[in-house]
């Protein structure tokens, strides 16, 4: 098995053509992958503002924001999709191809940096392998997040970093450091999230403040702050001072919210990146016993890894920023064991984890296509269109935000939202009250029936029911009829009912 691995990975033909279908079939999974959800729609909406209004606002939930931009994410993720959307509309397909854009871009640097550090190619197409066949990264690249886009900015400032690092080469240190600041800069303005991956880049810093030190290099000593500055200041000046004030200012209009993301605060464990830190610990342990000596950068990217799993928490993609870097260290654990041992462990643990990886993902992507006919998103947008005028003010599900939004309709979110300037979620009379008697809503679409969220609209005499949503019709997928067997909700991508205003 070991020897096909290693003739596959050598055979450029075979190993790109390979990730080459795999890729395509990515790519056309993606209107698919998964229905509309919270946290795509709620950055599709703030997208859609920014086309359409030039506004950073959250229309889904007014009573979330109470009608006040958003700026704490940063710019560049919302106007690049703002982009998308003005010259190819709002789909899901459009909006997620972007993000799955930058997140291929950045693997194919991450595995050229590794191949600049190891000057392996093999470890290269490793990682690669690894990164593709990885759930939570699959799910990254499909999921309309900003973590891809994110990662593809830290990607350059690393390998831009790292390409000058590694070589010792002083003459251009300057340039690359201005560049891969601007780069982790504009990560920054992608999603704050991002700077808890700057102590990737700390211990190369701090060492090249010491050698500067210790050779008297004014060049060298500066050089640690302006990267720096470019990366925290510049983003600082130019977009978060201007929008939310200074440092103070800052903390106290986003700390309600922040303190719901807090990993340590909330118990909340991603199995996949925590496996891959369990991975790394091992490899790290095994150096160890071995008195293997790897270069202090290393430890600077495990510290990284450790802050960033017990601070971020992974309600959703947020780790899939990390788990790239996960592997990468990993991979350098072995490539210093295997230079300085005849440990043989590594390579088979490695094969057996890609084993593992490529299972997971096969299935899931063999459900998504058993289950194309649940995921018909033409036939929700014929429904919808049949049913609900165009123009219409319509309350609903997050999966059903895309449909009505092309069907030209003004679209408010049914389920619950967090008031963020208090953390706390909105009571469900105050929503019911707004959406009911301030929007107006004409129409109401949700999954299941007026016993589930549509309940508290029903009981105001106000609607009535007039269609059921039902996807394909006439009879259940696979999926649908066997989710409870694996001991998920049952339920489906759209099936659910339409409710008319009957009432002023």
């Amino acid at each position: 098995m070991k020897k096909a691995a290693l003739k596959l990975l050598t055979n450029s033909r075979w190993f790109y053509g390979l990730l080459f279908v795999f890729i395509i079939i990515q790519i056309l999974s993606l209107s698919f992958f998964m229905p509309a959800w919270f946290d795509e729609v709620y950055f599709a909406d703030i997208s859609n503002s920014l086309a359409t209004q030039n506004k950073f606002l959250l229309t889904i939930h007014p009573l979330s924001t109470h009608n006040t931009e958003i700026f704490f994410y940063g710019p560049v993720f919302f106007s690049v999709q703002a982009f998308i959307i003005k010259y190819f509309g709002l789909s899901p397909f459009f909006f997620r191809f972007p993000v799955y854009l930058c997140g291929v871009a950045s693997a194919f640097i991450l595995g050229r940096t590794l191949f600049l550090i190891t000057d392996k190619i093999i470890f290269e197409r490793i990682f690669l392998v690894l990164l593709f066949t990885n759930f939570l990264i699959c799910g990254s690249l499909s999921c309309g997040r900003m973590e891809m886009m994110a990662l593809l900015f830290v990607s350059l400032s690393f390998f831009i970093f790292f390409k000058e690092y590694i070589r010792d080469n002083h003459g251009r240190i300057i340039i690359s450091n201005i560049l891969s600041g601007i780069f982790f800069g504009a990560a920054i303005l992608t999603t704050p999230r991002s700077c808890f991956l700057y102590l990737l880049l700390a211990v190369p810093l701090f060492e090249i403040f010491l050698k500067g030190i210790k050779v008297k290099n004014f060049k060298l000593i500066i050089v640690p702050a302006l990267h720096v500055f470019l990366s925290f200041g510049v983003p600082y000046f130019l977009w978060f001072y201007p929008h939310l004030g200074n440092a103070t200012e800052m903390i106290n209009s986003i700390s309600p919210a922040a303190k719901t993301q807090f990993s340590f605060s909330s118990n909340h464990i991603d199995i996949n990146s925590f496996a891959w830190l369990l991975i790394d610990l091992t490899f790290l342990i095994l150096s160890l016993l071995n008195k293997i000596r790897v270069p202090v950068y290393l430890y600077g990217f495990l510290i990284s890894s450790f802050v960033f799993v017990l601070v971020v928490i992974p309600w959703s993609y947020h780790h899939g920023i990390m788990v790239p870097f996960l592997i990468i260290i990993a991979l350098l654990f072995i490539f210093h064991i295997q230079r300085k041992s005849s440990i043989r462990f590594p390579s088979a643990f490695l094969i057996t984890i890609f084993f593992i990886q490529l299972f997971f993902v096969i299935i899931k992507y063999m459900i998504i296509w058993i289950d194309l006919p649940e995921r018909n998103t033409e036939a929700l947008k014929k429904i919808i269109q049949k049913n609900i005028p165009a123009n219409s003010r319509v309350i609903g599900n997050y999966n059903y935000y895309y449909a009505c939004i092309n069907n030209h309709c003004l679209f408010r979110s049914v389920e619950d939202n967090v008031d963020n300037a208090t953390g706390k979620v909105v009571p469900v009379e105050q929503k019911v009250d707004y959406l009911v008697n301030t929007y107006k809503g004409d129409y109401i679409i949700v999954q299941g029936d007026e016993d589930g969220m549509a309940a508290p609209f029903i009981k105001t005499n106000k609607f009535v029911k007039v269609a059921s949503i039902e996807i394909p019709e006439g009879y259940k997928t696979f999926w649908q009829s066997n989710r409870e067997r694996f001991g998920l909700r049952g339920s489906s991508f759209y099936n659910g009912s339409i409710y008319k205003r009957i009432s002023p």
